[in-house]
């Protein structure tokens, strides 16, 4: 039987599970929009922001993803392990980076 404390660590980990995949789902879009042609238009420092923004997602990107990792190692009931769909869009996740 699921505790209190069990049910309010999964509901956080499933949040940052689907902040993970709404961030690279961005992240994607502006890594492929920054290898079109109207980025090369947009002004340098509006580009150079974007470059900086690109930056800070990835890591932004990278460090949700160690917290889900780290969630997976630690040793718990079945009702905390992340579902194995969502361990599938990390790793498709990971190789669009």
């Amino acid at each position: 039987m699921k505790t209190k404390l069990n049910t309010i660590y999964t509901a956080i980990l499933q949040h940052v599970i689907d902040e993970k995949n709404d961030l690279d789902s961005k992240l994607s879009f502006l890594s492929a929009f920054a290898l079109t042609a109207t980025f090369g238009t947009i002004p340098h420092e509006e580009r150079s922001r974007l470059n900086r923004q690109h930056a800070v997602m990835t890591t932004y990107s990278q460090i949700l993803g160690e917290r889900i990792d780290a969630a997976n190692r630690q040793p718990k009931q079945d009702s905390m392990q992340v579902p194995q769909k969502n361990k599938a869009k990390q790793r498709k996740t990971k190789e669009i980076n």
